[in-house]
């Protein structure tokens, strides 16, 4: 029989499993993942808000934007030297179509836009002569001048905005190729562009044929450039 002090020595030596302790540990432990789990899903949550107010604030810019195109670089104002369409007056022009503002980027030699908006709000361009496009634009450099707001702008028409004086640019987007520049945003939807060939022959016929009446309505300049593009389509 065991005296109560051997029993306390054998008891004392004996290993022992701390059920209490490991099972602190464990909980520890869960505490600890928890707090990551709940660290990367608010990091998660965070950048995801990040992401989404972005997108919308770029949205929102991008639709208050006012574009000015042109094939001169280094503007530090948009001069008022062009005539409006609805006033007569001597104005500077921006729209809020990006796409507009590209067709815009060409020589004042090849005045020539055959482009409108359509009835689904996108800008519809016909080429009325073989490969227009390519041509007006291929390899052409382009400059597209940015104003934030519309601050002494009047909206005239359309996506038209005109200052009678001269407006100083914001920003200015380099376009290193017009004609590619373009298809990218047919790509994207945000231009329909009609190919000569996809055109009524008869509605071809008739655009040509009425440039050939009008030839010398325009200039010298303009006449030169329909002769060189136009004069092989005509009757």
């Amino acid at each position: 029989m065991l005296h109560s002090r051997e029993f306390s020595e054998i008891y004392e030596s004996t290993p022992k499993v701390h059920h209490f302790d490991q099972s602190n540990a464990d909980l520890q432990k869960n505490r600890t993942f928890f707090r990551v789990s709940i660290f990367i899903e608010t990091l998660c949550y965070m950048s995801w808000c990040t992401l989404f107010n972005t997108h919308y604030a770029l949205e929102f810019m991008e639709e208050s934007m006012l574009y000015h195109g042109t094939i001169i670089g280094d503007l530090k104002v948009v001069k008022a030297i062009s005539k409006s369409h609805t006033s007569e007056k001597i104005v500077a022009y921006f729209t809020e179509d990006r796409c507009y503002a590209l067709i815009c980027c060409r020589s004042k030699s090849e005045n020539f836009v055959t482009m409108s908006l359509g009835k689904d709000g996108k800008q519809h361009y016909y080429e009325r002569f073989p490969n227009q496009l390519e041509t007006l634009y291929s390899g052409k450099r382009g400059y597209i001048y940015l104003l934030d707001d519309s601050e002494g702008l009047l909206n005239t028409q359309a996506h038209t905005w005109e200052s009678e004086k001269d407006v100083p640019v914001q920003r200015c987007e380099v376009i290193s190729d017009v004609y590619v520049e373009i298809l990218k945003e047919e790509q994207n939807g945000n231009i329909i562009i009609h190919r000569y060939s996809e055109i009524d022959p008869a509605e071809q016929k008739m655009h040509a044929n009425y440039i050939k009446a009008h030839i010398g309505d325009e200039g010298k300049e303009m006449e030169q450039f329909y002769l060189s593009h136009f004069s092989s389509l005509w009757d």
